[in-house]
């Protein structure tokens, strides 16, 4: 909540979306746990 607050503007006024916005992001991320970022890197030619 600390980074959407501080880069989005969350819950900065009056706090009344605070907890809304805490349960959506805790439903994105429980949806997301399994995830994995996956990194590809190309082959380098060396001369």
């Amino acid at each position: 909540m600390a980074e959407l607050r501080r880069d989005l503007g969350v819950a900065t006024c009056c706090g009344k979306c605070h907890s809304c916005a805490k349960e959506v992001l805790k439903e994105h991320l429980a949806q997301t746990d399994g995830m994995r970022e996956v990194v590809l890197q190309r082959a380098v030619l060396t001369t």
